[in-house]
């Protein structure tokens, strides 16, 4: 991962699903050890380029731990990081962002 994970990961039939910090929810296939983006926050997909390059690495003007670490962490929550654990409720799955968005998703697996 790009960026760091704090909420626990969650089951949903066989795939693995959980929130990072770089507003994306992932879902991994254990089976194929696989990890595909299901989704991305509002504010990940407007501001995302302003902290990582296209193959999602930080840019080299993007310092995370340079001497505003202040200003670093608050542009990563305004990427709408997801931070709790998601719910999943008769296969749709709840969670909010850092920028105070709730989201309600049907997800597909196999």
């Amino acid at each position: 991962m790009n960026m760091r994970v704090y909420a626990e990961a969650v089951l949903l039939r066989n795939q693995i699903l959980f929130g990072c910090l770089n507003g994306k929810l992932y879902q991994i296939d254990p089976a194929s050890c696989t990890i595909q983006k299901v989704f991305q926050t509002d504010g990940s997909k407007h501001i995302y380029h302003r902290v990582y390059n296209d193959d999602g690495t930080f840019r080299d003007d993007f310092k995370l731990y340079g001497d505003d670490i202040a200003a670093s962490e608050k542009q990563i929550l305004a990427l709408g990081s997801i931070l709790s654990t998601p719910r999943i409720v008769n296969g749709i799955i709840y969670g909010g962002d850092s920028n105070e968005s709730f989201y309600a998703l049907r997800l597909i697996t196999p």
